[in-house]
């Protein structure tokens, strides 16, 4: 085993990209605890002070917003009910340290594709390890599609300063979107446009700190692309480890996170029509070139 510091990993980006999956595996290594989605404004028991899907949180923001936020998850990353040793931890990570080690609590794993905004500032913030799935455009919404999952773009469009830094490109196409009913379709495109467009922030800033993985290459070869990705991450690519991997890839059991990880590549090429295809291509064309090649499509 290796010895090392208590680690934080947060699995973000697109949802529908297999943050579920990839969380999961990595609970798998020894002493990690699993911390499912924070920014999920539907968790009741969370008590949570976010008010919309995909929240911004950063230093852009007044002060007492941020406390709300930050109160709100000392408690998960911390594991502690009383805030005054949890903004003692974070003043002071070493006694953190000490007192998760103390409780035999060690590594955590955060997934939330729903932080994915707010991942530069959580980072910073509680010295978090970051990885970020990126999916192929048309596999994301074929998967919406099967689904029937609407967005509500009011979410993005009542975040002022999100618009204004970051999807200020798409300030027409999300009010139309937010002020008529389109389809799932027609959502997915500027959805995945909006998602995809800050990852490639993200990439172009943290491409040496941050890891950026596609949902396809994990799919194609589970085992391989895992091991590497526990490596980077310096944890232990255990037999336990490895079992998962297998039971949740090979499609031979009906559990929540079992797939065929390889036919689910190209699912959406055998389920979606020529023309859906052609839209979603040229609907995402400022975006794809940054991750896909055009035999991807």
């Amino acid at each position: 085993m290796k010895k090392r510091r208590i680690k934080k990993i947060l699995v973000t980006g697109a949802h529908r990209s297999g943050s579920t999956w990839v969380g999961n595996i990595i609970a798998t290594s020894p002493g990690m605890l699993y911390f499912h989605e924070p920014f999920n404004l539907k968790i009741p028991v969370y008590n949570t002070p976010l008010k919309f899907w995909f929240q911004y949180t950063s230093e852009d923001l007044p002060e007492i917003q941020r406390n709300k936020v930050e109160v709100y998850l000392n408690k998960f990353i911390y594991r502690t009910k009383y805030p005054f040793l949890a903004g003692l931890f974070q003043k002071f990570p070493v006694l953190g340290e000490l007192s998760l080690t103390l409780k035999g609590k060690k590594d955590l794993v955060i997934k939330d594709p729903l932080a994915l905004f707010s991942a530069a500032w959580l980072s910073e913030k509680y010295d978090l390890e970051v990885v970020v799935l990126v999916r192929h455009p048309a596999a994301f919404i074929y998967s919406l599609m099967k689904k029937d999952w609407n967005f509500d773009f009011k979410n993005f469009l009542d975040q002022e300063v999100l618009m204004d830094k970051y999807l200020s490109r798409y300030v027409k196409q999300i009010e139309l979107h937010a002020s008529i009913e389109t389809s799932v379709l027609e959502q997915g495109i500027l959805l995945w446009n909006c998602l995809h467009l800050m990852i490639f922030n993200y990439k172009k800033r943290y491409k040496e700190e941050w890891l950026f993985v596609k949902h396809e290459d994990l799919s194609s070869d589970p085992e391989n692309n895992f091991r590497i990705l526990f490596d980077r991450l310096d944890l232990d690519f255990t037999q336990e480890v490895k079992e998962k991997i297998n039971r949740t890839t090979t499609g031979s059991q009906k559990k929540f996170l079992t797939r065929d990880s390889k036919k689910n590549i190209k699912d959406w090429k055998e389920n979606l029509r020529a023309d859906q295809i052609d839209l979603i291509k040229k609907g995402t064309s400022e975006i794809w070139p940054y991750f896909y090649k055009e035999e991807d499509w």
